[in-house]
């Protein structure tokens, strides 16, 4: 571990005073502490035995320091000094044990119902005091927590479902596509539904992140539950019985989402294409010869896509936009042989 930042704190103010950074002072050359920035936010290993003698008078003083300095493990320094200066959330956070939630509000903020929390359930949203001891147990980082907040609005979710959950990724989007998926069903066939997926789909060139580097590997839960969640999204949208096990658990979740994606996609294109009849009904006298050519506007918007895919250019993506009379289109072709 090397020591690069040295920062000075009125704890009593509670602000700096003096920073330090180790570097080349540029007058002599020499290597040494030389002034720094003020208030520079730099993660620290903070020395925990002199704390409480440190805070004693001064608002940090009920404020379990040194024991949460202890758990937390690396801190964001001045973050650490500003966020806990009085607030009684993270004191009641720390003396329930909950320590990742502590560390992760000191480092960044991302629990709003902590700070200024008079009591554990105001700082855990409110939470009845059995589900706050099963979380006490846990100790879940904030990631955890929120995935437990969205589960609990459809079902009672225990440890190892948690646990389960966090395991799959769930976690990494705050819990959204969680949420989509418990609008459908229960989390004990979700979880058996994604690995039944998750063993059917091939190994494909993927990201490691253990490894960094890309390899054959199957598919993480997570990317198959995003696609099953795109999946319940369309399949919403085209008005199909989610109560009908066979539609919303498919065999071949991927053929299924395809199927759903061409769908949507003929509707759109059937609602366009009558959309873009008057359109270019309008824009037939656009049409003029000259030097043996032919410009004329498309006949419909089956002719536009045809002419992006023999052409292959981005044309086919302009239909909305000729549509909604925001784009005219014209196509240049030989008088002589004017379907080529």
């Amino acid at each position: 571990w090397q020591e690069w930042n040295r920062s000075f704190c009125d704890f009593v103010l509670g602000q700096y005073t003096k920073c330090f950074v180790w570097k080349e002072f540029e007058t002599s050359g020499e290597t040494r502490w030389c002034w720094g920035l003020q208030n520079q936010i730099v993660t620290a290993m903070v020395y925990p035995k002199n704390l409480k003698k440190l805070f004693a008078g001064t608002a940090w003083k009920y404020v379990p320091m040194a024991e949460l300095v202890k758990r937390c493990g690396e801190l964001e320094l001045q973050r650490f000094v500003e966020r806990t200066r009085g607030n009684l959330g993270v004191e009641h956070l720390a003396k329930h044990g909950l320590w990742n939630l502590a560390r992760d509000y000191i480092n960044y903020r991302n629990t709003a119902s902590i700070a200024g929390a008079r009591n554990i359930r105001e700082a855990m949203d409110g939470l009845p005091m059995d589900e706050i001891r099963m979380l006490m147990k846990m100790n879940p980082t904030t990631r955890e927590y929120e995935l437990y907040r969205t589960a609990r609005a459809f079902q009672r979710v225990t440890p190892e479902m948690l646990a389960q959950m966090s395991a799959m990724g769930l976690d990494r989007d705050r819990g959204e596509t969680l949420k989509e998926i418990l609008h459908q069903t229960t989390w004990h066939r979700a979880a058996r539904y994604i690995q039944e997926q998750q063993g059917r789909w091939p190994a494909e060139n993927r990201y490691d992140p253990e490894k960094r580097r890309y390899r054959d590997m199957p598919p993480s839960p997570l990317e198959v539950a995003r696609e099953w969640r795109d999946y319940i999204a369309d399949a919403i949208l085209l008005k199909w019985d989610m109560k009908d096990s066979f539609i919303l658990f498919p065999k071949d979740l991927r053929a299924a989402h395809r199927q759903t994606i061409r769908e949507l996609q003929d509707r759109k294109d059937q609602r366009l294409a009558r959309k873009m009849l008057p359109v270019l009904e309008e824009q037939k006298g656009f049409g003029w010869k000259a030097g043996g050519y032919l410009i004329r506007p498309p006949a419909s918007a089956g002719e536009i896509t045809a002419e992006g895919h023999a052409l292959h250019h981005c044309v086919g993506r302009y239909i909305e936009s000729v549509a909604e009379g925001r784009t005219i289109i014209l196509f240049v072709r030989k008088e002589d042989d004017p379907e080529e």
